[in-house]
């Protein structure tokens, strides 16, 4: 059986604090080191 995965905003510390302490063994909290929007603006390519 797959476990569980928890990705936690950084600007929440005291969430993923308490997720750790309450999940059990199967389930994954991490922290999401993101900084900014990772999404490109799609621009054509110059010939």
């Amino acid at each position: 059986m797959a476990g569980s995965l928890f990705i936690v905003s950084r600007t929440k510390p005291g969430t993923y604090n308490y997720m750790k302490l309450v999940s059990e063994s199967e389930h994954d909290v991490i922290l999401d080191r993101r900084k900014g929007d990772r999404r490109r603006i799609h621009q054509r390519a110059t010939p």
